[in-house]
């Protein structure tokens, strides 16, 4: 569909330059572009199509790795849920800024509402850093009791085992949270 970025309002820029001008997608011989995509530079503008949803909280890593909102709320009640490009959506937003507001040079009470008040995606930046740690769980027990099972998209399953079995048993020593 040549107008696929037009019709998602994506703009497609020449490069990664901040002045490159923007190119008409519709002209693009993409049968023909192959990783040369990764040249130029796409970007999708704020509105209820965006999946970035109203806030994207920023956090400093070596991945590129955010968290943001979302423009489908309706997806975190789905089985399978691998909608996304590496980064990560957060169910309650809103919870999420109350917390970081309620941190003493963070976010105000009014930084708390202004993501929710249109569809202009807001940065959520710390002005001090928060320790946070992004677990990938295949297998727990829901509230019910229940063990629950999902497909290991990432392959991370095997890496773990690997290392497991290949770890001395004398070094290591395991801790349940609850």
């Amino acid at each position: 569909n040549p107008g696929y970025l037009e019709e998602q309002n994506i703009t497609m820029f020449a490069s990664w330059a901040r002045e490159a001008p923007a190119v008409d997608a519709r002209f693009i011989d993409w049968t023909v572009l192959g990783e040369g995509i990764r040249y130029f530079r796409l970007k999708q503008e704020p509105g209820p199509d965006n999946p970035l949803g109203r806030v994207k909280f920023m956090m400093r890593n070596s991945f590129s790795i955010y968290l943001h909102d979302s423009n489908a709320p309706h997806l975190f009640d789905e089985h399978a849920r691998a909608y996304s490009s590496g980064c990560v959506r957060v169910a309650d937003p809103r919870w999420l800024t109350g917390f970081l507001q309620n941190r003493p040079g963070t976010w105000t009470a009014e930084d708390e509402n202004a993501p929710f008040e249109d569809w202009e995606t807001k940065r959520a930046v710390l002005d001090r850093p928060m320790r946070i740690h992004l677990a990938y769980f295949t297998a727990w027990t829901d509230e019910h009791g229940k063990t629950q099972l999902r497909d290991d998209i990432y392959g991370f399953d095997a890496q773990i085992a690997q290392a497991l079995d290949s770890a001395d048993p004398d070094r290591m020593s395991f801790a349940a949270l609850n």
